[in-house]
């Protein structure tokens, strides 16, 4: 949450849609089993670094996708206990190449 404040950008309705979408991740993150709970920070960790990546001064296109694959890697791990991680995750990611881009 703490990247979304400082975004580079004045589009506050940007920073609305994707720090709620970073709430529902984290939300869902929550929900995981102990067993899985390595695989859940491995989500919320890359997520934040996308975040960073796309909101930096001079965003890097290819770190960015780069990440996105990598998150989206990391919340595979978790689709079946949480299957609604896809979905959050493919949005954060569409929204971070918008952003960044």
């Amino acid at each position: 949450q703490q990247g979304i404040s400082d975004m580079q950008t004045d589009d506050i309705k940007a920073r609305q849609e994707l720090g709620g979408l970073i709430a529902q991740l984290s939300e869902v993150l929550q929900k995981v089993p102990e067993s899985r709970q390595e695989q859940a920070e491995a989500v919320a960790d890359t997520a934040k670094m996308l975040v960073d990546a796309a909101t930096s001064e001079k965003p890097k296109k290819t770190l960015i996708k780069i990440t996105g694959e990598g998150l989206k890697q990391a919340a595979q791990n978790l689709a079946d206990v949480l299957p609604g991680v896809i979905t959050i995750v493919t949005k954060i990611i569409a929204f971070a190449i918008k952003l960044g881009g």
